[in-house]
């Protein structure tokens, strides 16, 4: 008789010979991954946002879809499949890295790509800041340069600088053209990298399809935000890395790209502690360590330790710098179910991962054997540490429109961690990974481009933005103020009305808030208290503490208006109103420098916001800088459409330098135009008085 177990082993032999080790396994996974594709069509709301956006296109794209799944999962079990797949590997590496005209190539994919980015831009900028970047770098009143990524608004400044006037048009241009060059340039270098991390063909392709067969290509789509830029420096920093430790050259350029990246957005923080492993890989390093171990990681302790005082410092005393962090286990600005633990946040980490990087777990998982050697080998140690520090920023960061709105601000974490999974692939699957090479294509190029498809069309892209919103309704107050004014643009009077009834429905705190400012600037500060005994307390709301400021300032309690409206600027820094109000407390607290200094850092924002001016008018002439004090108000007066405010500043000024003609110009002209200040009565008495009260000193001189 023959042995059972022989014949199971036969069995098994004989299915490796065939379709190799691991075949089962991968195929499994690949499967999964297809699948996971229709989970969103039984359940249209579910939190799957990160593979859901065939929900959003025609039925027909789903079944294409369905059609193609079939297929690419039945191609294995064909014999030629292998030798398909083989064929095109070899293929690829022979065009793009073995041939004497590759770097031609290049060029040709580069152009390629950047035409269809040129010929699909976005056609909404939902997704992210992207209106808010457009308002602000096509604003009258002057740009506003965040120090975080000041460097990016720079360069798109002077980008839209030559494209013609300050205008919304110009500003969309502007971002176009950095999206679609950042896009050619990232192409680039991911050519660069995957020439660089193997000799093998297999792998070459593999980590070049894993870098640019992502979701991240949306970025280069004309996309409006800030990110695309950085993916320049961060893939720039990479390759340098790589290099480095493959070749010993590149040691400067990665430093240079790091210090760029930082310029671009500080964001590029998560590349220091792989930097650090570069300087120790040096041979004034590794030299050092030889000798001196025990200084190297006194030299790193001491840096960690500097790293942990600061943080906690900024962390206890700077709301804004707190409310960047998701809490442990609570909600912060997200929501209160939305935390570092909590079940949402972690399934939105598993979404972006798998958008970002659609065949991540086909890699991570036959690699899990070989962690142990992760930290052994030079290149994966530092691209772990990138992984490492990368995945750190996913899980602590709170993305404050939720993690699928704010996407991008996450678009390189997936980066690092496919690379170092994909090289240390585990070489006993290699037949096997030529079996499901086929069905790997061809979810590497659906799985994103349902995701471009779907934002890179006006009515795909609305609805899956409004489906984004319905994740976190706590958090979507600024972006439904947003798709309103979109409509609004639109003349579609009908939306604009149905999202104000749902922002008022929904977010009876904010709405109340600015019920109670308005109350405030009517001087009702009953109204405004009673509202304000009817809302939630929101220590990150900056409009929570700029109301309350409000109304301490108006009561004559400063010292209380000074810490709110410090906190409500905290929170705002880039904000002219609560600089304004702030400047105006301080003013009130006798606290005159650090009112001045408030309003410079005012002006600075909005040259034309009238409070503003009007506070540096009033402080020159306070300080008897008669010529000063006439400088802003007169550009008080262009400010002010009214002009009523500006009239008033000209004749107390000119009245204090004793120029009574004009003077009395100004007075006519207030007590002519100024019955619609509020403040009427009182200041034309003023002025009168001050008018008579110089009169009577001239005569006495005489």
């Amino acid at each position: 008789m023959t042995d059972p177990d022989h014949i199971a082993n036969a069995a098994v032999n004989a299915h490796q010979e065939k379709f190799g080790r691991g075949f089962l396994f991968l195929y499994l996974i690949i499967t999964l991954l297809f699948l996971i594709r229709f989970l969103p069509l039984l359940k249209m709301d579910a939190r799957l946002w990160g593979f859901n956006h065939l929900l959003f296109l025609p039925p027909v794209v789903t079944a294409v879809y369905a059609a193609l799944a079939v297929v690419a999962l039945a191609l294995p079990f064909f014999s030629f499949s292998a030798g398909v797949g083989d064929f095109i590997v070899r293929r690829f590496s022979a065009v793009f890295f073995e041939s004497g005209r590759k770097y031609f190539h290049w060029a040709v994919l580069a152009s390629a790509a950047a035409t269809l980015f040129v010929i699909f831009p976005a056609p909404t900028h939902f997704l992210g800041d992207g209106y808010s970047w457009l308002a602000n770098l096509s604003s009258p009143t002057g740009t506003i340069f965040k120090w975080s990524e000041w460097g990016t608004t720079l360069l798109l400044s002077n980008v839209q600088a030559l494209l013609g006037p300050k205008n919304v048009e110009t500003a969309r241009s502007a971002f176009q053209v950095i999206s679609v060059l950042s896009g050619v340039i990232s192409i680039w270098v991911f050519l660069l990298i995957s020439r660089l991390v193997s000799e093998d063909p297999t792998k070459k392709i593999l980590v070049f399809l894993g870098m640019f067969m992502s979701g991240g290509l949306l970025l280069f789509f004309g996309y409006v935000e800030n990110y695309p830029l950085i993916w320049v420096s961060f893939t720039g920093y990479i390759y340098f890395g790589l290099r480095y430790l493959n070749k010993r050259s590149g040691l400067l350029l990665a430093a240079a790209f790091l210090v760029a990246g930082f310029i671009i957005h500080l964001q590029m923080v998560i590349a220091i502690p792989a930097f650090l492993y570069l300087l120790l890989h040096s041979r004034a390093g590794l030299e050092l360590y030889r000798h001196r171990p025990k200084t190297v990681w006194a030299i790193l302790s001491t840096i960690a330790l500097f790293g942990i005082i600061v943080f906690t410092y900024k962390y206890t005393t700077d709301l804004y710098f707190e409310s960047i962090f998701l809490p442990l286990l609570k909600g912060g600005q997200s929501g209160v179910s939305y935390a570092m633990f909590s079940l949402p946040h972690i399934i939105d980490i598993i979404n972006e991962l798998l958008l970002l990087s659609p065949l991540i777990l086909l890699f991570l998982l036959p690699s899990a054997g070989r962690l142990k050697i992760l930290f052994k080998q030079p290149d994966t140690a530092f691209l772990a540490l990138i992984s490492i520090t990368g995945f750190a920023f996913l899980f602590v960061i709170d993305g404050t429109l939720g993690m699928a709105r704010d996407w991008d601000l996450f678009s390189i974490c997936a980066f690092a961690p496919t690379l170092v999974f994909i090289m240390l692939f585990n070489e006993n699957y290699r037949r096997a990974l030529n079996r499901v090479f086929l069905p790997m294509l061809i979810l590497w190029i659906t799985a994103p481009v349902a995701f471009l498809v779907t934002n890179l069309q006006t009515e795909p892209s609305l609805e899956y933005h409004k489906y984004c919103l319905n994740l976190d309704k706590k958090g979507s107050f600024s972006s439904l103020v947003t798709l309103r004014d979109y409509y609004r643009n639109l003349n579609d009077n009908g939306k604009v009305d149905s999202l104000n009834q749902l922002i008022g429905l929904k977010f009876p705190n904010e709405t109340g808030i600015f019920k109670a400012l308005d109350a405030v600037g009517k001087n009702d500060l009953k109204t405004a208290r009673k509202i304000l005994n009817a809302v939630t307390p929101n220590k990150f709301s900056s409009d929570y503490h700029n109301l309350l400021g409000s109304i301490y300032l108006r009561e004559g309690n400063y010292e209380k208006a000074v810490d709110e409206l410090e906190d409500a600027v905290q929170l705002q820094k880039y904000n002219p109103n609560l600089l304004s109000n702030l400047a105006l407390a301080y003013a009130n607290h006798n606290q005159l420098n650090r009112s001045y200094e408030a309003l410079k850092r005012g002006y600075k924002l909005d040259r034309r916001h009238a409070g503003i001016v009007r506070g540096l008018a009033d402080y020159h002439l306070l300080c008897s800088r008669f010529d000063s004090a006439l400088y802003y108000a007169e550009r008080l007066v262009s400010a002010d459409s009214t002009r009523i405010v500006g009239y008033f500043m000209l004749a107390r000024i000119h009245i204090k330098k004793a120029d009574m003609q004009p003077a009395k110009k100004y007075i006519g002209l207030y007590l002519k135009y100024g019955k619609s200040d509020p403040m009427y009565g009182r200041r034309s008495t003023m002025l009168l008085k001050l008018l008579e009260s110089q009169q009577k000193k001239e005569s006495g001189t005489k």
